[in-house]
């Protein structure tokens, strides 16, 4: 992914797309269903990976599994994640419920 970049010039493409600033990933910007078009979507899970000891030059990764409110297609994103987000949210992983709260969560610390 991205050969031409370093792992720096990375983060900061995602960084244009993807707010990381919490518990879960959230698009910065929206985007349409390549299938139908709509532009709602619903995360419905994510799954953390560490790839260090296979020799990725990105070593972490969370994988945003979001559904469309249209049509019901699920699309995977991959997005490349700083070490230090994997070791504070790895253990966040999980279903649509799960995110869910930790959005919750997120907003009511925010707010308060």
């Amino acid at each position: 992914m991205f050969p031409e970049l370093t792992p720096e010039q990375i983060h900061e493409r995602v960084a244009e797309h993807w707010d990381l600033s919490g518990p879960v990933p959230v698009p910065k910007k929206e985007f349409g269903c390549g299938r139908c078009h709509q532009e709602e979507w619903q995360l419905r899970s994510m799954d953390f990976f560490a790839h260090n000891e296979t020799g990725h030059r990105v070593g972490f990764r969370v994988n945003v599994n979001m559904k469309c409110t249209g049509c019901g297609v699920v699309d995977t994103w991959g997005i490349p994640i700083t070490e230090e987000y994997y070791r504070e949210n790895h253990g966040n992983g999980g279903n649509w419920r799960r995110i869910q709260e930790l959005l919750l969560y997120s907003t009511t610390q925010v707010t308060s």
